[in-house]
């Protein structure tokens, strides 16, 4: 079975080119589906209380935390102990849209612009990364096609650092499946200070440095640890860094742990989680219940279909802290960075024709539908 994770993976053809023009018009084509509905539904649909206008013509898709990103880049951290503080989110977006935009003079444009020169690259990534763990040439297609289309994709496109995450924790892996220790691990302190669970990449990389792989789960396979080994040391050297910064700024290196407390988020047991999530209205409940089973199947699933155990320990992690940060908020968003997930939808539509299908015209109605809502101002964030 071709998979881009098996274990002991068939030849593959690594080094033939990307189909730029195919991943390009997945990439458009789906970006044109978001714009579309976005804009017609800022004409035809009133708005909700939670809109908020700047009069600019990316106001449609410039909501919630978007302006949190702008406050930092325009007036920089800020942090008052036991309230809501911007320290929470993390400075590599802002830096590089702070960065750009002083040569454009346009934060707000080259923020979106950003965001999605990050999507298409890593639309590019996991294709490369199917391909260097011997999958087909199809198999990548299909992952690729549906990342581009998931049901909440539209987030990947905005004012928001999810697409820069999934770029680099797909960069990342790629780099260590190719054993460029240094690059990966640089890659992944860079990634440490992209959200707050960028460091937890660490453990997928020294997985597969360590060699750590799977013969029906067991017995497992250690390669000895090499002087190379220093170079995992980058991966949590970048949350040391802002945790550095927060120090010298606001004499508390844990300021941003503290600030996300203010928000209701800290860790608990899961099952708190989704008692807590009762309260919420019932399209809530769907919503944020049905991306957490949808990841949660995914990476079940992984296990029988023979994804790489480095990604699916990776995914997994993932999906426990966001389910255990005592809120389901945004979740709908946080599984977009749970790569594996496309990896097995790819999969199973490789398989099964009608599965492909009944996936893209579902995936397409739920992104068409919730860009709708997004864009309304309604509890979509």
């Amino acid at each position: 079975m071709s998979s881009t994770a098996t274990t002991n993976p068939a030849p593959a053809d690594r080094s033939g080119r990307l189909p730029w023009l195919t991943l390009g018009a997945y990439f458009l084509l789906s970006r044109l589906t978001i714009l579309v509905a976005g804009y017609y539904s800022n004409l035809r649909i009133d708005k909700f209380k939670w809109y908020q206008k700047q009069g600019h013509f990316t106001d449609p898709f410039f909501q919630w935390d978007s302006y949190w990103y702008l406050g930092i880049i325009q007036s920089g951290y800020h942090y008052e102990p036991g309230t809501p503080s911007n320290v929470h989110f993390f400075p590599l977006f802002p830096l590089l849209v702070r960065l750009f935009g002083g040569i454009t003079g346009e934060y707000v444009v080259t923020g979106f612009v950003l965001a999605n020169l990050f999507l298409f690259a890593a639309v590019c990534l996991l294709y490369k990364l199917v391909i260097q763990d011997g999958g087909s040439h199809a198999l990548a297609d299909r992952a690729a096609l549906y990342l581009c289309v998931f049901p909440t994709g539209f987030f990947l496109s905005l004012f928001y650092p999810e697409s820069l995450y999934l770029m680099l924790s797909l960069a990342t892996l790629l780099l260590a499946r190719q054993q460029r220790w240094g690059w990966a691990c640089a890659c992944g302190g860079l990634l440490a200070l992209a959200k707050t669970p960028g460091v937890l990449i660490f453990a997928p990389v020294a997985m597969e440095y360590l060699g750590v792989e799977r013969n029906r789960l067991w017995p497992w396979r250690w390669n000895r640890p090499r002087s190379s080994i220093l170079w995992l040391a980058l991966i949590p050297a970048g949350l040391a860094l802002y945790m550095l910064y927060l120090h010298h700024q606001f004499g508390d290196a844990f300021a941003f742990s503290k600030a996300t407390a203010s928000w209701n988020r800290k860790v608990v047991p899961f099952y708190e989680t989704f008692a807590h999530a009762r309260q919420y209205p019932p399209f809530e409940q769907i919503l944020y219940h049905g991306s957490v089973l949808l990841a949660l199947a995914s990476l079940i699933t992984g296990l029988f279909i023979r994804v790489r155990l480095s990604y699916l320990v990776y995914g997994g992690m993932l999906l426990f802290l966001f389910v255990s940060s005592n809120v389901l908020e945004s979740i709908q968003r946080h599984v977009l960075m749970i790569f594996p997930v496309y990896l097995v939808l790819g999969m199973i539509g490789v398989r099964n024709r009608l599965a492909d299908t009944g996936w893209l015209m579902f995936s397409l109605m739920l992104l068409t539908l919730f860009t709708v809502v997004f864009t309304a101002g309604y509890r979509m964030y």
